[in-house]
């Protein structure tokens, strides 16, 4: 058995290894070279710090991809274990509806913080159902590979074995804290899991004063680093802003496809249905929450916020239904190649990295990269020898290149000889 489980991680971590891959074919997008620059908004410092010191490492965009790739696969292993209680058939189909979901193959490895943040609510789910089943359970479907690799994983899985005497509760409450406290600090959007985290931090085997502390501690930081970031503050009023004009219809329209994206169908309508069936407080308060706040501000990289409530749905949904005959697994599969057959997602390729080759080919002086047009953080990331600009006639007279991501007839280009414009104008300078 143990075996089978090796072999079986070893597969999904070519599954992940695959997916990071297939997101690097589109190139590097804005908001993911704002994450890895570590640009103060719109997001709190703690993970973006972690991607910014690898900076120097010239993999370091393929290696966050693999690294947030491998976490979302591998977190299956959560899934295996919230589902232990049920038969082997519908453990087994709900683990596939995190594995195979097209939120899943539109979002991992992308370098984004909705997947840390869709994976950090998977936590708070599995924590959350951790008293109705020991978290010993669950050791034992760890591969040995990631025992033996990850000594750190081990000394967090002996706070979780067998009962816990009072230094192992105090322990546990304390890594709790932790896991929130780096969750408020990787992004906002974990608050959308807020009912769930109350309810983990309301079973804690400690004091009641301890329990709010851990809780108010980390909010009361985050709020302090908000209110003294402007940056952070304005991004929150421009991205609210954004969708004010879509109707109440088309808002509804939206979070529905995210809910579909989630469960590839089959599994966000079964979910849903759990979910509703649950009689838990924090599950179904956290989808109204969820819901509501995805109908205010929509993007399509927020569907695998919804996943592990689907999960939680999935195990409510199939505790009193059994699939018998129903073929449930291959439909979410065939549903997922559908979805993201519509759109694949590593179809979308991002130019700067293209110009900015031809840039470094073709430019014989030095000088800034002046951009004429809309142009975002993936510029500034990609332009390792050049400082990026944005168009000036000061800066266009120290330019060494300039690049038209509009139409740029009307400014005069002096000294500037045209290398190319497909699939954007670049210019660079000539002696």
């Amino acid at each position: 058995m143990k075996r089978f489980t090796q072999i079986i991680a070893v597969l999904l971590e070519i599954y992940a290894l695959v997916l990071a891959h297939l997101q690097g074919l589109g190139g590097l997008r804005t908001d993911e070279a704002k994450y890895l620059l570590s640009i103060p908004y719109p997001h709190p410092p703690f993970m973006r710090s972690i991607l910014s010191f690898t900076e120097i490492l010239p993999f370091q965009e393929w290696l966050w991809r693999a690294i947030f790739a491998t976490v979302l696969i591998q977190s299956v292993w959560l899934v295996w274990s919230m589902a232990k209680r049920l038969p082997y058939a519908e453990r087994f189909a709900v683990a596939v509806t995190w594995v195979f979901s097209a939120s899943m193959l539109t979002q991992a490895g992308t370098i984004m913080m909705a997947t840390v943040t869709g994976f950090q609510g998977l936590l708070f789910v599995w924590l959350m159902y951790r008293g109705e089943q020991k978290a010993s359970d669950f050791a034992s479907f760890v591969p040995r590979f990631f025992k033996r690799t990850w000594k750190l994983a081990v000394s967090t899985w002996k706070f979780f074995r067998g009962k816990q005497d009072h230094e192992k509760a105090e322990w546990y409450a304390f890594w709790v804290g932790i896991l929130w406290f780096a969750s408020l600090f990787t992004a906002y959007q974990i608050v959308l899991f807020l009912p769930i985290i109350i309810a983990v931090f309301a079973g804690l085997p400690v004091s009641r004063n301890k329990r709010i502390f851990y809780f108010l501690a980390p909010v009361v930081a985050l709020v302090v680093y908000t209110v003294g970031s402007p940056l952070i503050i304005a991004s929150f009023a421009i991205q609210g802003s954004k969708d004010m004009s879509a109707s109440v219809l088309m808002r509804f329209v939206h979070m529905g496809w995210l809910w579909v994206l989630a469960g590839s169908g089959f599994g966000a309508v079964l979910g849903v249905w759990g979910i509703l069936r649950s009689k838990s407080w924090a599950l179904i308060l956290t989808f109204i929450l969820m819901s509501l706040a995805m109908c205010m501000a929509w993007q399509q990289y927020y569907g695998i916020l919804f996943s592990p409530l689907l999960v939680a749905g999935l195990l409510h949904f199939f505790h009193y239904n059994k699939l018998k005959s129903f073929p449930y697994s291959p439909l979410v599969v065939f549903a997922t190649a559908v979805l993201v057959g519509i759109v694949p997602p590593w179809t979308t390729t991002a130019v700067s990295r293209e110009v900015v080759n031809t840039v470094e080919q073709h430019a014989t002086q030095s000088g800034a990269l002046v951009i004429y047009g809309f142009f975002g953080h993936d510029w500034q990331y990609e332009s390792l020898h050049r400082s990026v600009r944005r168009y000036t006639p000061q800066e266009f007279k120290n330019a060494s290149a300039l690049v038209c991501t509009n139409n740029c007839d009307a400014i005069r280009k002096e000294g500037m000889l045209l290398v190319t414009d497909h699939p954007v104008e670049v210019w660079v300078r000539h002696k």
